[in-house]
């Protein structure tokens, strides 16, 4: 779903209807503003009615209150379906800019039909109609160029929401430099009167940096712990006496040195496992990885 999609899926039917309205109305405004200036161009382009005095031009029946009626009602709808349209999002909101464009581009094109494209065989080219004419069309084209950008923008912005919720649901891999272990541990250890159950929610990215302390904070303990009480190579299970005799260690003796050795072993081999996911990962460099895959290998080539 895009990000305008989004934005018109909890909007109420009544702001659609009263937008849709708008529109409509404002657009049949325009149509008659047009018919009722095509009707004066008709006579000349100039007319009048009423007053002390009597016009030698009246105006075609309707002109008048047609543009009375017209201009102001159609004013207040381009107003209303903007107000309206914007609760809808998208192109609704550019009611202004959409009633701007077609106002003065209907009504330059009755200046230009009457000066120029059908003009009076007796007189001729009508220059001061069709300046008029450019002139409304320059009008009308600075509010579709306007209506074009901000169309645009609006789009821009809605793919851009788009792809950031789109990477936030996926995660994000920034890579990060390790660091000494010891410290990360320090800094990951639990503070008295804090519980981490009550911390708020955080990131993709601050998991990415807890899973990666946690994993430096083990690997250093691990390996602490396995040159401090695992021996280097595991020792004899069935001693010999002086006569040359075995003795029995007794029971599970070697049984319990076989495992801290294991144990101690295969903790650092899924601590490299996880170092290499790691780095495919793009959560460490391949320098990091390196380095810390020779912490271990040296590690488990003193153990074998």
């Amino acid at each position: 779903m895009s990000g305008d999609e989004e934005a018109r899926a909890g909007v109420p039917v009544r702001a659609v209807l009263l937008a849709a309205a708008a529109y409509g109305v404002g657009a049949a405004c325009n149509v008659l503003v047009f018919l009722a200036m095509r009707a004066v161009m008709g006579v000349g382009g100039a007319c009048a009615d009423g007053g002390p005095y009597v016009s030698a031009q009246p105006c075609p029946d309707g002109t008048a209150a047609a543009m009375g009626i017209g201009i102001p009602v159609m004013t207040l709808s381009w107003f209303m379906a903007t107000y309206y349209g914007s609760k809808v999002g998208g192109i609704w909101g550019s009611a202004v800019l959409i009633g701007w464009t077609a106002l003065f581009g209907s009504l330059g094109w009755n200046f230009l039909d009457a000066g120029l494209f059908n003009a009076s065989s007796d007189y001729g080219i009508e220059w001061g109609a069709v300046v008029c004419g450019v002139i409304f069309w320059v009008m009308a084209a600075g509010g579709l160029l306007v209506l074009i950008g901000s169309t645009r923008m609006s789009s821009g912005r809605s793919r851009s929401r788009g792809s950031s919720a789109s990477t936030g649901a996926a995660g994000s891999a920034t890579p990060l430099r390790m660091v000494d272990p010891s410290a990360l541990a320090a800094a990951h250890r639990p503070v008295a009167g804090h519980h981490p159950a009550a911390a708020a929610p955080s990131s993709p990215a601050a998991a990415e940096r807890r899973e990666l302390a946690a994993i430096a904070a083990d690997f250093g303990a691990a390996v602490d712990h396995a040159a401090a009480q695992t021996p280097v190579a595991p020792p004899a299970r069935r001693p010999e006496d002086a006569a040359g005799s075995t003795v029995d260690s007794g029971p599970g003796a070697d049984g319990a040195a076989d495992k801290e050795f294991s144990e101690g072993t295969q903790a650092l081999l899924d601590r490299l496992e996880r170092l290499g996911d790691m780095r495919d990962r793009g959560l460490l460099e391949p320098a990091e990885y390196e380095t810390a895959k020779e912490a271990i290998m040296h590690e488990l080539e003193a153990r074998s």
